[in-house]
């Protein structure tokens, strides 16, 4: 049975979740990120870098790893902290997304908005 990556990759984190439930998942693998960049880029043979390069670095690293961690609910770390933090997070996940309450009658006809 193939397995569907795309599917995996863009499910994304419930919205019965607290928020801050959320962003503390969000900071934590943001940390494991930049640091897993900082040590990928100390194995690159590099000249030696003053200290403005290493800011510059450390910044874009920082940078990087909020936007690796801010889309489509990271790489799946989120979901493993949260289930350890939030104890509701099964019934959460499970949970329908109720959506808009009604649907505006242009889109149903095809109408532009």
């Amino acid at each position: 049975m193939p397995i569907n990556i795309k599917a995996r990759l863009t499910q994304k984190i419930p919205n019965a979740i607290p928020k801050a439930y959320k962003e503390v998942a969000e900071g934590m693998e943001r940390q494991f990120l930049r640091y897993m960049l900082e040590k990928m880029k100390d194995t690159a043979k590099t000249k030696n870098q003053d200290s403005a390069t290493q800011y510059y670095n450390s910044l874009m690293n920082a940078e990087h790893a909020r936007v690796m961690a801010a889309n489509n609910g990271g790489l799946g770390i989120q979901k493993m902290i949260l289930k350890q933090i939030y104890p509701g997070y099964q019934k959460a996940a499970k949970a329908p997304n109720p959506g808009p309450k009604t649907i505006p009658r242009a889109y149903i006809e095809g109408n532009k908005l």
